[in-house]
C-alpha cells in the first residue's frame, strides 16, 4: 500500500505540474483509486483467509496468490494509463527542470529519501529507527 500511495503522490503532482486537462487528472485518480481499492480487497481477502486457517492450506495459498495477481494486474494497467496520459513533450522539459535548477533536484532526491524510508520502514518505525541509530553513537 505504501508503494501503491508514494507512487500516487509523484504522479499527482507531475500531473499538477503539467497542467493536464480536468478529464485526464481525473482519469489519473480513478486509476490510482481502482489501484489502492485493489490492494485493500487483497489485505482483506489475505486477513480473512488467515483468520479462517491457521495451517497451511493449498486453496487459501491458491486464494491469496489470486488476490495479488488481481492487485498485479490494476498495477500494471495503471502504468499503462500513466504513460499514455503523461507522455508528452512537456513531460521532458519538466523532468530536465529538476537538471537545470538544482534546488529542485536536491527537494526531488530529499522526497526520494523520504519516500525510501515510508515505504520500506512505514510511518510508525521511522521513529524508532532513527533513535536507535543516535542510541548506538
Amino acid at each position: 500500500m505504501r508503494i501503491h500511495l508514494t507512487s500516487a503522490s509523484y504522479v499527482l503532482f507531475a500531473a499538477f505540474s503539467l497542467k493536464l486537462t480536468r478529464m485526464e487528472i481525473a482519469v489519473l485518480m480513478m486509476t490510482i483509486g481502482v489501484v489502492i481499492s485493489a490492494e485493500m480487497l487483497n489485505t482483506a481477502i489475505e486477513k480473512h483467509c488467515d483468520f479462517n486457517q491457521k495451517n497451511y492450506c493449498g486453496p487459501i495459498r491458491d486464494v491469496k496468490d489470486i488476490a495479488a495477481g488481481a492487485v498485479l494486474m490494476t498495477a500494471i494497467t495503471a502504468v499503462f494509463v500513466g504513460v499514455m496520459i503523461l507522455w508528452r513533450e512537456s513531460l521532458w522539459v519538466f523532468l530536465w527542470s529538476f537538471v537545470q535548477y538544482p534546488v529542485k533536484g536536491i527537494l526531488l532526491l530529499v522526497s526520494l529519501v523520504i519516500a525510501w524510508f515510508f515505504i520500506f520502514w512505514g510511518p510508525l518505525k521511522i521513529g524508532d529507527k532513527i533513535s536507535q541509530i543516535f542510541k548506538k553513537r
